[in-house]
């Protein structure tokens, strides 16, 4: 990305800083072994925070190990100045520029893990973490807030405590709630109220910051799953990210009115933070690729800018300088976690084409937002009418038309920012979801060759393949094309329950069913026919001679048959005599061997008598 940066902190290398002595009330924590290799930044970036005041950045970060680290950044270079030990379960951070501290929460680790906000002086990196652990009567820390006019930082915990911590005197904090909301997942603070978000109820409510409810501003709703609050000072706005709803809520901070309900803001919204110099609001997406959405303050109520997409993995937390307009985005891959600082860059990788399914119920859509800082607007030329762009999200909607063959639609795409413009021709192709339309169910024996062809409505034509299950039994196969064909090696009998999914260019993920395979055993020949035949002469015969085994026996015969009758050998396992008996009175045996390779094979003597 041209401008932005990732820092890794997994590969940064910062100096670890054990904390200070501690006093009464004061939790030590562990410190790290200082190192000349660079410390690991964890798995998880919890939080991040800026100091507008010393243009620093401030990230908490999970390790996995019995401490956790906050790490401090420059905004102008963004070099790692220093990491320091914070208690296990690190989950929120909260910088105070007017008193220079910084302070994290702390969760700890596993069912009654230590409850901690700890407090980090910038000026010497003195480290002292406060237990809270009895306050929180077993309810685990989710959130924190600072209130720099005031000089408190405010805790809410997981059962709706909420607990104030005076600045100037930390450890004489104080429980001044108890039941903030059924079950509060975020926290904001400004204008002397504390705002909590309670995700059980999907509301969010005011309190003083004694802990007393604000009348007319409690139980407000949002959309579902309200997992982050942000507020902007100056327009005096609440700013609600609604993971369950993939929206954002705008509320009046002073009369609790809301003024937008339900804003677009991309997938799965689950940080936010405000701007309030650019009037911008920030909410981030918790996708695999990564987005974050911009929602202009400039109108009321707000309205969705733009989406940027394709930024960094899963991202948890975002924070904006108004200073300086600086953007800050952290993510986590799995292995190591990013804080990507946000810069100018022109549009630039729109996708060249996509496709449409035209069997759906509803309409299709596909998303083509690229990696554009600021975000990027969208416009097309040469589209069908029934096809629409969303200029601000990139996003391609609508229904189109049903054929029996791959249509085609070229179309021209351009994405622009305050950097620069990027066009590309883009071809929308229509075509069908798989719909599978052969049987779930198929039996194949063992040693016996065997063949079934899978079937799927589709346009192109759809792909086979197996997911989840043991997989099939040796011996047999399934082509791309659907043909599961071959023989069951011996010790394969028994039922295969796996998944079977049907997938095309329309549909790459595939759709699926539950496909059943049973495998029956090899058994040794055994003869189902009568031993022994009467015929009167001179009168037509027809009798089938039928031995059972898995596979289908082979029969071979000895002996002579009366005058005017044959053997005609029929279906594997079976032969028929037929004809008319010449002599009467005579007696006949013929000896029938059945062998198909399991035990030795069964003889069976056939009598003929003609009356």
């Amino acid at each position: 990305m041209s401008q932005s940066k990732r820092l890794n902190l997994a590969r940064a290398g910062a100096a670890v800083l054990a904390p200070a002595c501690c006093a009464a009330l004061w939790l030590a924590v562990p410190a790290p072994v200082r190192a000349a290799a660079p410390p690991p930044f964890g798995a998880n970036v919890a939080a991040i925070s800026v100091d507008t005041a010393t243009r620093t950045v401030w990230a908490a970060a999970q390790t996995g190990g019995p401490s956790d680290l906050v790490t401090e950044m420059n905004e102008s270079d963004q070099s790692v100045v220093t990491s320091l030990a914070v208690p296990a379960g690190v989950n929120s951070i909260a910088a105070d520029p007017a008193s220079g501290t910084i302070w994290s929460g702390s969760s700890g680790t596993g069912p009654g893990g230590t409850q901690s906000v700890t407090e980090i002086i910038e000026s010497s990196n003195t480290v002292r973490t406060l237990d809270l652990t009895k306050a929180s009567a077993g309810s685990e820390i989710v959130g924190i807030a600072a209130d720099q006019q005031a000089g408190k930082v405010f805790a809410v915990l997981a059962s709706g405590i909420l607990i104030s911590i005076p600045e100037s005197a930390p450890a004489s904090f104080s429980v001044i709630a108890t039941r903030t909301a059924a079950t509060a997942s975020a926290i904001a603070v400004g204008a002397g109220r504390v705002w909590v978000a309670d995700h059980a109820t999907n509301t969010v409510s005011a309190f003083t910051e004694n802990g007393v409810p604000v009348a007319g501003l409690g139980g407000i709703a949002v959309g579902a799953n309200p997992v982050a609050l942000t507020i902007d000072p100056t327009a005096r706005t609440l700013w609600v990210a609604n993971q369950g709803a993939n929206s954002v809520t705008e509320i009046d901070a002073a009369t609790g009115q809301v003024l937008a309900h339900a804003i677009e803001a991309g997938s799965d919204p689950v940080a936010i933070a405000a701007n309030p110099a650019g009037r911008a609001i920030w909410a981030a997406s918790f996708t695999s690729n990564g987005a974050i959405a911009e929602i202009s303050e400039a109108v009321t109520p707000g309205r969705l800018t733009g989406i940027v997409g394709n930024l960094l993995p899963n991202p948890t937390s975002v924070a904006v300088d108004p200073g300086t307009g600086q953007v800050y985005l952290a993510g986590n891959d799995g292995t190591s976690g990013t804080v990507l600082f946000l810069g100018p860059q022109a549009p630039g990788g729109l996708r060249s084409s996509a496709w449409f399914s035209s069997n759906n119920a509803s309409e299709d859509s596909t998303g083509l937002a690229v990696s554009a800082f600021p975000p990027a607007r969208y416009s097309m030329t040469g589209a069908p009418g029934w096809l629409r762009l969303n200029s601000a999200t990139g996003v391609l909607s609508g229904v189109p038309p049903v054929s029996t063959h791959v249509l085609t639609f070229p179309v021209v795409i351009t994405a622009t920012n305050s950097v620069g413009t990027d066009t590309q021709p883009f071809t929308l192709n229509v075509g069908t979801d798989p719909v599978i339309t052969s049987a779930a169910f198929v039996t194949f024996a063992v040693r016996v060759p065997g063949r079934f062809q899978m079937t799927a409505k589709a346009i192109p034509a759809a792909t086979f393949d197996l997911s989840f299950g043991t997989g099939l039994p040796a011996g047999l196969r399934l082509t791309p094309a659907g043909l599961l064909s071959g023989t069951p090696a011996p010790g394969t009998a028994g039922r295969y329950i796996f998944g079977l999914i049907a997938f095309n260019p329309v549909n790459p993920g595939g759709v699926g069913e539950v496909f059943t395979l049973d495998v029956i055993p090899d058994r040794r020949p055994a003869f189902v026919s009568a031993s022994r035949l009467t015929v009167r002469h001179g009168r037509r015969v027809s009798f089938t001679i039928r031995a059972f085994g898995i596979p289908a026996p082979r029969l071979t015969f000895r002996g002579r048959l009366p005058r005017g009758l044959r053997l005609t050998p029929g279906r594997p396992g079976t032969a028929r005599i037929t004809g008319t008996a010449r002599l009467p009175r005579r007696r006949y045996t013929i000896t029938v061997t059945a062998s198909n390779g399991i035990g030795r094979p069964v003889i069976q003597r056939l009598v003929i008598l003609v009356r």
